[in-house]
């Protein structure tokens, strides 16, 4: 991460795991945590010429729809970057959260320092899955590729 100072904002409805997070994002000095809320739609009321660097959220559980919450995200902060943690280990999660563009996806499984690499790696420009979303995620395109694999074999014959 550069000397440049990072605004943060995380959201978790779990108020004993939003301070942990915010304890851990606290001991680095190149980050600023803006807002630390147990209610997703704080983030929609912050001043208007703030500049949000990255979200770090707790997904699905934020709200009625997920996903919506992302696009609000996305319209309200264009650029933005979102590290979405979750308990969930469903392939179809992790592929739409690629499909939407979501920086980072992480297991609230992972240990700290995987949580604290993920950040740096987003502010850095990059993006950062946890290896097991990889995993899911292979296992599924496998299952499809042998799915139309099977169909072409099918129709070859």
């Amino acid at each position: 991460m550069s000397g440049k100072r990072h605004s943060v904002v995380v959201v978790d409805r779990h108020p004993i795991i939003l301070k942990g997070v915010t304890a851990l994002l606290s001991t680095d000095d190149r980050l600023e945590i803006l807002a630390a809320s147990t209610a997703s739609e704080e983030i929609f009321g912050l001043p208007g010429n703030i500049t949000v660097d990255l979200v770090i959220v707790d997904l699905p559980k934020v709200g009625s729809d997920p996903l919506d919450f992302v696009e609000r995200i996305n319209v309200r902060y264009p650029g933005i970057k979102i590290l979405v943690y979750t308990h969930l280990e469903d392939e179809r999660f992790f592929a739409c959260m690629a499909a939407m563009g979501i920086a980072g996806c992480l297991l609230k499984t992972s240990p700290s320092l995987k949580f604290a690499e993920a950040v740096r790696c987003i502010l850095e420009g990059g993006k950062y899955y946890a290896p097991i979303s990889y995993d899911i995620l292979s296992k599924k395109i496998d299952t499809e590729l042998l799915r139309v694999k099977s169909v072409v074999d099918d129709l070859s014959s």
